[in-house]
């Protein structure tokens, strides 16, 4: 049975219980308030009909008719009291009927003594009157007093059903009151200890004893709801022991990747420190090499008379410092993957200039380079090609000390797209000279360093004479692209 119900007739019956128990100390005070009304009520007309037969004698005497005023003033008030007094039974009704009755034969008694006391009767019937009265008043007066006994019998016999009564109700109430106290510590109580209980081993983290609280109510279906919550919990952490265990395993796994990868990363940094070293080490022993075989062919042309022979060898001897030039800034910037051409042309044009005993007050050198920088694949064959167009400039465009003025351009446009420009306002070159199948080694250099950038060359002529290649290259700082 579900505990609302249960509590509801439980409810009910104490209700009706209570009620009773109201009832019946109710009926009890209302019973003491009649009792003692007629109590009351008895004792004063026992007092109005003793003083009513105080006045008898005096209606005898000379002055009877004060005492007949008094006796009347008594005698109405007397009528009232009888008349309130309540009929308890069938005694009580009996005894108030009698007593109404010698009251209706008291007051005819009365009138019939002031009649004959006005008619001047014999002294003989008055006497008869007043012995009459007398009689009539004494029965009053025993009757108002039996009838006294009676009521307190008959009050007494209904209070002590009525007290019986009460003690019923008494019992019923604490019945009540203990099966209501029995069924809440059966039914609630001992049922919520027990999820107390439960509810602290949960807390401690014990999940393995079970809820049992049998019965069909709602602290069973709770308790049930509790058991399979306790389920539920074990299950929980049990797949959380086991999850945490595995992140513990790959915790410990990745600490040692970890560990393994930054081993890895030093070693790598190392060797990377190393290639950096041995790089810069090959290109200043590179840069060195070449400077030796510039150093021999200075020596060799200083025994050479012939002024072709010279000339050759002065253009070898440039097209080397060209690429010493290029080792030396790739190993003094310690970028071993690209080469910055601004740097570099701004230290191998004035070379050249001074190579070839150019007046720079005459020539007016202009070089804008940015920064661009050139990985080394492209640099090396880019900076022999500048080599050998300044060089052609300063030996044929400016002859007997003309001014003019010599332009170089490197830039990078459209992201991967180099664009170099060479030009000047010399002489420019002959209308009878092919270049396209030019024998010159300079010029033959020229389109072969082109073709190598895999890159567009454009002449113009004169007015100013350019030349001008654009090729592809991306610029690196990857030092790999050095192999």
């Amino acid at each position: 049975m579900r505990i609302s119900p249960t509590l509801k007739l439980s409810a009910v019956i104490s209700i009706a219980s209570v009620t009773l128990l109201a009832a019946t100390i109710i009926i009890l005070q209302v019973m003491d308030t009649r009792h003692t009304e007629a109590t009351l009520n008895l004792n004063a007309a026992v007092r109005k009909i003793s003083l009513i037969r105080g006045f008898l004698p005096e209606l005898s005497s000379p002055s009877y008719q004060r005492a007949a005023r008094q006796w009347q003033a008594q005698f109405s008030e007397l009528t009232p009291i009888l008349m309130s007094i309540p009929p308890l039974d069938k005694q009580t009704q009996s005894l108030r009927a009698r007593i109404l009755e010698n009251h209706a034969a008291v007051g005819a008694l009365f009138g019939m003594l002031s009649n004959a006391k006005q008619d001047l009767a014999r002294k003989e019937d008055l006497q008869i009157i007043q012995e009459q009265l007398d009689v009539r008043t004494s029965s009053m007066v025993s009757d108002i007093l039996a009838m006294n006994d009676v009521a307190a019998a008959y009050i007494n016999t209904q209070k002590e059903w009525m007290h019986g009564l009460l003690a019923v109700s008494v019992t019923l109430l604490a019945g009540v009151i203990l099966g209501l106290l029995h069924i809440f510590q059966r039914r609630i109580v001992a049922p919520i200890i027990k999820l107390e209980e439960a509810t602290e081993r949960f807390s401690k983290g014990t999940f393995d004893q079970a809820i049992t609280i049998s019965g069909s109510d709602e602290i069973t279906a709770l308790a049930a709801s509790f058991d399979y919550m306790r389920i539920t919990l074990r299950d929980r952490l049990a797949e959380l022991d086991t999850s945490n265990a595995n992140i513990r395993t790959e915790i410990t796994e990745r600490k040692l990747a970890a560990e393994l990868l930054e081993q890895s990363f030093v070693r790598i940094q190392s060797a990377l420190q190393e290639k950096d070293l041995l790089l810069g080490e090959i290109h200043h022993r590179v840069k060195n090499n070449l400077q030796v075989v510039q150093s021999l062919l200075n020596l060799q042309s200083s025994q050479i008379n012939d002024a072709t022979v010279k000339s050759m060898l002065m253009d070898s001897q440039n097209r080397i410092q060209s690429m010493a030039l290029i080792h030396q800034t790739l190993y003094q910037s310690h970028d071993f993957a690209s080469v910055d051409f601004g740097e570099f042309l701004n230290a191998l044009v004035p070379t050249l200039v001074s190579s070839y005993c150019v007046d720079v007050r005459n020539v007016e050198l202009k070089i804008d380079a940015g920064s661009v920088f050139l990985p080394i694949n492209s640099a090396i064959p880019c900076g022999l090609l500048i080599n050998e167009l300044i060089t052609n400039a300063l030996k044929h465009a400016f002859p007997d000390n003309r001014q003019g003025e010599i332009a170089v351009s490197l830039t990078r446009h459209d992201k991967n797209k180099i664009l170099l420009v060479i030009s000047d306002t010399g002489v420019g070159i002959p209308s009878e000279l092919d270049v396209d199948n030019v024998e010159t080694l300079g010029l033959r250099l020229v389109a072969l360093l082109s073709q190598q950038l895999e890159g567009t060359l454009t002449i113009n002529r004169r007015d100013p004479t350019r030349f001008s290649l654009e090729w592809e290259s991306q610029e690196s700082d990857n030092k790999s692209d050095l192999w």
